[in-house]
């Protein structure tokens, strides 16, 4: 358990390190400029999760995405609030991607 606790805390100054030597890190999916369609909404959540940037939809990008720009932030919670336009449940689309079926 302690050796998981140091990985996390390894993790976490490293990631910390390079913030403060870089400003922000870069996020590895591709943000559209916006979402039009029920297919570009889970698109869009599919690419998040594929690329562990997934987070809670109804929570702030930055807040959850550690180190990530505010202009990248900003666009994301943007996209989000597009997606919420075409999903009833963005959430659960996200967990039934991760194999959780919620309706059993």
């Amino acid at each position: 358990m302690s050796k998981k606790i140091n990985t996390v805390a390894n993790i976490n100054a490293i990631s910390a390190e390079f913030i403060k030597s870089y400003g922000s890190r870069p996020i590895k999916t591709t943000l559209p400029d916006s979402i039009n369609s029920i297919e570009e909404a889970k698109k869009y959540l599919t690419d998040l999760y594929n690329n562990k940037e997934d987070y809670h939809c109804d929570d702030d990008a930055g807040d959850c995405l550690r180190g990530i720009s505010e202009q990248d932030a900003n666009h994301m919670n943007y996209l989000m609030n597009e997606v919420h336009k075409y999903l009833a449940d963005p959430c659960m689309f996200l967990l039934e991607l991760s194999g959780h079926n919620m309706e059993d």
